[in-house]
């Protein structure tokens, strides 16, 4: 799969395509367990609610109604690699803090091991 050979940090892709809907893709890309916290903005002409909430139950970022703005679309954008951002720097902290949580255990002869997070897995795709 071609998301495998890039490292883009977002996914912008309409939902209804020819070949495969956004939500077959958002499920491939989700599917390969890289993407966990992949901001992915559904574009569409489809201004249901019910579509509107299926697409974020399914966990996208933001869904965006066409016809837009590209100021619009482009503070959305930020918006959403904004929040990936904090959301991995938050990530990289609890790691480290459970690091040296688990050191100091492991000095003290009370842990069983070195300790360390959780640590969750994120990657980066483009779907067209």
């Amino acid at each position: 799969m071609a998301i495998m050979r890039h490292a883009p940090q977002l996914i912008l892709t309409e939902i209804m395509l020819p070949m495969r809907s956004g939500f077959e893709i958002l499920g491939a890309v989700r599917g390969l367990g890289l993407m966990a916290s992949m901001p992915v903005i559904f574009v569409t002409a489809n201004a249901s609610e019910r579509e509107m909430d299926r697409a974020l139950a399914a966990g996208i970022s933001d869904y965006i109604v066409k016809p837009f703005h590209l100021r619009e679309l482009a503070l959305r954008v930020d918006l959403a690699l904004g929040r990936r951002e904090a959301a991995l720097a938050a990530d990289k902290a609890g790691a480290k803090a459970g690091a040296k949580a688990g050191a100091k255990a492991g000095i003290a002869g009370s842990g069983s091991g070195s300790g360390s997070g959780l640590l969750r897995a994120s990657g980066m795709a483009v779907a067209a």
